[in-house]
């Protein structure tokens, strides 16, 4: 199956974590397999596998990423494979 940044499946994996639009998180997230963002977020991000950003997401913050997708994209400092 192959994910896209602008839509999410029905299935949600297990240790995923969901912004969605309209939404706003600011603070760390430890641990993650996967992070979609959907909404507005503002964290530090020191291990998390897999992040996807929608077109209405918007990331600011440090993060350390094995994948990323990105429709659109505001980062301050990123470490990333792919993205």
């Amino acid at each position: 199956m192959a994910e896209q940044a602008t839509a999410r499946g029905n299935e949600v994996d297990r240790r995923t974590m969901i912004v969605g639009p309209g939404m706003s998180f600011n603070g760390e997230i430890a641990s993650c397999d996967r992070l979609i963002i959907e909404g507005s977020i503002t964290a530090r991000l020191p291990k998390c596998q897999h992040v996807i950003i929608a077109a209405t997401g918007v990331f600011s913050g440090n993060a350390s990423t094995d994948k990323c997708r990105c429709a659109a994209l505001t980062v301050n400092s990123s470490s990333a494979n792919g993205c």
